[in-house]
């Protein structure tokens, strides 16, 4: 008796060591700690309108480990390829063609935390691709951001709207550039509006893309007709990209 006594007491003992020794052999490999290198930008993505192409991204505001980023700007490259190329970075120069400094602007626009380069005198029909590599306040490059794109030959914009004051609002006619009803991938038209002495709008007055040549801008205030400068784009959809044409010449209401 006093033989198995000692086995009951001796037992829970050694279940303990061997189950606490099978628990150090479950553990996972150990994962290396974030970086304190700045995070990539944000929502980086390209428009074509007309002959100028516009590439956008959104500035972080972390560090890749989560800590506050102290940034001093981006380092932009660029780098054109065939299209049709399976390795659009291939033969990207190591040196930027863009610097940007958030404290001294050039040749960007910055609209809250959204930057905008836009180029011009690109090849229509090649592609270019972007790479977008934050820097921190001591220098040190962060995760970079890359797109690859295709220029295309830009569309002809619509002919100069007829703006007419009304009642209920402000009506526009216009004529087609002759382009759109034969030509495959055209999607319809945006309007914009300003005042003349307000910059360029970046969204157009629509919430569709309008397939008719006439439309009434209801939130227009009429009084108000002279004011305003209306221009129009077509919109088109080349593969998987869309890209507008350049602006119609801008019209006013007529008294």
């Amino acid at each position: 008796m006093k033989t198995v006594t000692r086995i009951i007491l001796i037992w829970p003992a050694t279940f303990l060591l061997i189950f606490s020794l099978a628990a150090c052999g479950v553990k996972g490999p150990v994962k290396p700690p974030l970086s304190r290198s700045p995070s990539a930008a944000k929502g980086l993505a390209t428009r074509q309108i007309g002959d100028h192409l516009q590439i956008f991204w959104t500035i972080p505001k972390t560090n890749q480990d989560g800590s506050l980023l102290e940034l001093q700007g981006f380092e932009v490259f660029r780098n054109a390829f065939a299209a049709g190329s399976a390795c659009p970075e291939c033969g990207q120069p190591g040196i930027p063609y863009l610097s940007v400094d958030l404290e001294y602007l050039q040749d960007v626009q910055r609209s809250g935390d959204r930057l905008l380069v836009e180029e011009t005198s690109l090849a229509p029909g090649s592609g270019y691709f972007y790479k977008v590599v934050p820097v921190d306040t001591k220098g040190i490059r962060g995760a970079p951001a890359t797109i690859s794109t295709l220029f295309h030959p830009p569309p002809l914009p619509p002919r100069q709207p007829i703006v007419k004051r009304e009642t209920r609002g402000i009506h526009l006619n216009w004529s087609p550039s002759g382009n759109e009803i034969a030509a495959a991938g055209f999607l319809g038209y945006n309007i914009y509006r300003r005042e003349k002495d307000e910059p360029p709008p970046s969204a157009p007055i629509n919430e569709e893309y309008l397939i008719d040549t006439t439309f009434l801008d209801v939130q227009a205030v009429p009084e108000k007709a002279a004011s305003y400068l209306y221009t129009l784009r077509s919109v088109w959809r080349m593969g998987n990209q869309l890209l507008e044409s350049a602006d119609s010449p801008p019209a006013t209401a007529s008294e």
